[in-house]
């Protein structure tokens, strides 16, 4: 962790390795909110387009952390940083389905 905080900038190599686990994870949970919120093939495209702009922001992030070793005392700061991921992506799928809810509520 400190030499990742030492760099002052992406770590090429990590984010190198750490893109299958990336990938897998936008088409999980493009196809877990696509299963959940919509049908239609469509939605599962701009659902596809919209995880891959929040991956290509944050997700490289949370990437690179899961190969990084951490001591205890910079858990803290690790847990902190998915907890707001979290939050990001939970405001995310509410206003996604509240500009879709009329399409959910006519295709159920």
């Amino acid at each position: 962790m400190a030499a990742i905080s030492a760099a002052g900038g992406p770590v090429d190599e990590l984010i190198v390795r750490a893109l299958p686990h990336t990938g897998a994870f936008t088409l999980g949970t493009t196809g877990a909110l696509g299963r959940l919120l919509s049908r239609r093939s469509s939605d599962y495209v701009r659902l596809l387009l919209t995880v891959t702009v929040l991956v290509v922001f944050l997700g490289l992030n949370v990437s690179v952390l899961g190969l990084v070793e951490f001591s205890g005392g910079s858990l803290l700061p690790v847990v902190v940083f998915f907890g707001l991921i979290v939050l990001l992506d939970l405001v995310f799928t509410v206003v996604f389905a509240a500009l879709q809810w009329r399409q959910l509520v006519e295709s159920m």
